[in-house]
Protein backbone atom coordinates (compact mmCIF):
# COMPACT_ATOMS: atom_id res chain seq x y z
CA UNK A 1 0.00 0.00 0.00
CA UNK A 2 1.52 3.51 -0.64
CA UNK A 3 0.80 6.54 1.22
CA UNK A 4 1.02 9.86 0.15
CA UNK A 5 3.76 12.51 1.28
CA UNK A 6 3.52 15.96 1.81
CA UNK A 7 4.76 17.18 -1.26
CA UNK A 8 2.60 14.65 -3.48
CA UNK A 9 4.37 11.82 -4.07
CA UNK A 10 3.65 8.57 -2.93
CA UNK A 11 6.32 6.05 -1.01
CA UNK A 12 6.18 3.50 -3.85
CA UNK A 13 7.39 6.51 -6.05
CA UNK A 14 10.08 7.30 -3.84
CA UNK A 15 11.29 4.00 -3.13
CA UNK A 16 11.20 3.07 -6.99
CA UNK A 17 13.13 6.58 -7.42
CA UNK A 18 15.91 5.63 -4.65
CA UNK A 19 16.46 2.34 -6.37
CA UNK A 20 17.04 3.91 -9.93
CA UNK A 21 20.05 6.03 -8.64
CA UNK A 22 21.59 3.43 -6.80
CA UNK A 23 21.27 1.32 -10.19
CA UNK A 24 24.72 3.01 -11.92
CA UNK A 25 27.11 2.63 -8.54
CA UNK A 26 26.15 -0.98 -8.59
CA UNK A 27 26.73 -1.81 -11.98
CA UNK A 28 30.27 -0.09 -11.40
CA UNK A 29 30.92 -2.00 -8.79
CA UNK A 30 30.03 -5.55 -9.91
CA UNK A 31 31.90 -4.43 -13.18
CA UNK A 32 34.72 -3.39 -10.36
CA UNK A 33 34.04 -7.24 -8.69
CA UNK A 34 34.44 -8.61 -12.36
CA UNK A 35 37.28 -7.20 -13.58
CA UNK A 36 39.32 -8.08 -10.36
CA UNK A 37 38.09 -11.34 -11.04
CA UNK A 38 39.17 -12.16 -14.27
CA UNK A 39 42.90 -10.73 -13.23
CA UNK A 40 43.08 -13.16 -10.72
CA UNK A 41 42.29 -16.33 -12.43
CA UNK A 42 44.66 -15.02 -15.10
CA UNK A 43 41.83 -14.15 -18.27
CA UNK A 44 43.38 -10.80 -19.01
CA UNK A 45 41.54 -10.62 -22.65
CA UNK A 46 38.46 -9.51 -21.86
CA UNK A 47 38.87 -6.81 -18.83
CA UNK A 48 38.54 -3.88 -21.46
CA UNK A 49 35.57 -4.88 -22.68
CA UNK A 50 34.01 -5.58 -18.66
CA UNK A 51 35.35 -1.94 -17.83
CA UNK A 52 34.05 -0.65 -21.13
CA UNK A 53 30.36 -2.20 -20.30
CA UNK A 54 30.39 -0.94 -16.35
CA UNK A 55 31.55 2.45 -17.47
CA UNK A 56 28.94 3.37 -20.30
CA UNK A 57 26.38 1.86 -17.51
CA UNK A 58 27.57 4.35 -14.60
CA UNK A 59 27.79 7.23 -17.08
CA UNK A 60 24.27 6.40 -18.68
CA UNK A 61 22.67 6.05 -15.57
CA UNK A 62 24.33 9.34 -14.95
CA UNK A 63 23.44 11.56 -17.50
CA UNK A 64 19.68 10.21 -17.42
CA UNK A 65 19.29 11.44 -13.98
CA UNK A 66 16.44 13.77 -14.46
CA UNK A 67 14.47 15.73 -11.57
CA UNK A 68 11.04 17.25 -12.23
CA UNK A 69 9.93 19.65 -9.68
CA UNK A 70 6.04 20.51 -10.13
CA UNK A 71 4.61 23.57 -7.73
CA UNK A 72 0.86 23.69 -7.65
CA UNK A 73 -0.89 26.59 -6.61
Amino acid sequence: MTTTETDGTTSFTRHLSQIGQLLPGIAALLSAVCILLLIVTGHTDPIAAVAAFGGAVFLGGTAATVTVNIIRR
